[in-house]
């Protein structure tokens, strides 16, 4: 990095984004302090494993956001609470994946697109409203997708009128 850094300085061409990366890297280190961070929540994971600490415990505890939807969950609801969540996401996300794409499912993707990624390296879920709007948005099609059986339920689960 520092190799094209100094390239593109004798051109002169600044980027700010590279500026940073070198000096992170000479300082901390790229990963911006959040492995603390997740060692922490790895911690507090291990005390209780099942069923985590509770809403906001990491937070309480370091003052600061773990950085990282699965390890926040894992820290505030434990493995019980991971799964959960998996299992709803993955489920919308089949049913957004199955069958023909329309104006909802995209829509759907969209939301999707713009809060999980977020969630995976920065941010914590309670201060992001995309995904609150995703989370909604889902809750509110749910009894739809079941009805039309668009997820692929097993056939008890379909609500039928």
């Amino acid at each position: 990095l520092q190799f094209i850094h100094s390239i593109l300085t004798a051109q002169g061409i600044k980027i700010v984004a590279l500026d940073k990366m070198i000096m992170m890297l000479k300082t901390s280190g790229a990963d911006n302090g959040r492995n603390v961070l997740y060692e922490s929540a790895s911690q507090y994971f291990f005390t209780s494993p099942m069923i985590g600490h509770g809403i906001g415990y990491f937070e309480k505890m370091q003052n600061t956001y773990v950085h990282n939807i699965f390890l926040e969950i894992l820290c505030e609801y434990g493995i019980l609470g991971l799964l959960s969540a998996s299992v709803i996401i993955i489920a919308n996300f089949r049913a957004l994946m199955k069958g023909k794409i329309n104006q909802t499912k995209i829509l759907g993707l969209l939301l999707f697109c713009i809060s999980m990624p977020t969630l995976f390296f920065s941010n914590t879920y309670w201060m992001l409203p995309q995904f609150w709007i995703y989370f909604f948005w889902t809750i509110s099609k749910y009894k739809e997708m079941r009805k039309k059986n668009i997820a692929g339920y097993p056939e008890k689960f379909v609500v039928r009128n």
